[in-house]
């Protein structure tokens, strides 16, 4: 993803040339709130959840959650949705000019933001699971307050970026805009289909 912070003005200059087409696209792309989620998308994501949280129940109450996290078993998430995530930072119009679409680059606000948004789908579909089934195990609860909270430390932490990047001109600005508007109206229909 192509909006991370702008320290060297080489790379200021190239993105400053992106054609008004491109950023139209990319902010087009940024309000299409359910590309990463379509019914059989959303599905897939029901089982490898589902499979998650059978795999968190056998493992034994004196472990450590941080530890079991931290272990091989990485939240499935993260391969189910992988395609998305490259979705997403292929279409950004600066991508070429980035070379950091597939890193781990912390001031990537692309990454930032795909993470908040898989965030908020697991915390929605885990709380339709205990509507429809009850509480799956106890120790979910443990472990999506966990994730909750590092949700909100991720959406503080996108917001500095999207603060901080002080981006000149009216459609880099509008798509810093559009980046931040889009997380708070993602985040606002996720909560109103779960109240």
């Amino acid at each position: 993803m192509a909006l991370v912070l702008l320290y060297d003005d080489a790379r200021s200059q190239r993105i400053c040339s992106a054609s008004a087409v491109e950023i139209s696209t990319f902010r087009q792309f940024l309000k299409t709130e359910k590309v990463f989620y379509n019914k059989s998308r959303v599905g897939a994501l029901l089982l490898h959840h589902y499979q998650f949280l059978m795999d968190l129940a056998a493992t034994p109450v004196s472990k450590e959650l941080s530890a079991w996290l931290e272990s091989d078993r990485k939240l499935p998430v993260m391969h189910c949705l992988r395609a998305d995530i490259q979705d997403l930072c292929a279409c950004c119009p600066w991508v070429s000019e980035c070379k950091q679409q597939d890193c781990s680059a912390a001031d990537c606000i692309g990454r930032l933001m795909a993470s908040q948004l898989i965030t908020d789908v697991y915390e929605c579909e885990q709380r339709r699971m205990d509507k429809f089934i009850g509480a799956v195990i106890s120790k979910s609860r443990r472990f999506f307050y966990l994730l909750q909270k590092n949700s909100r430390q991720q959406q503080n932490s996108l917001f500095d970026l999207v603060d901080l990047l002080k981006l000149k001109g009216k459609e880099e600005g509008a798509v810093a805009h559009a980046c931040r508007t889009t997380l708070i109206n993602y985040r606002s229909a996720l909560k109103t289909a779960i109240s």
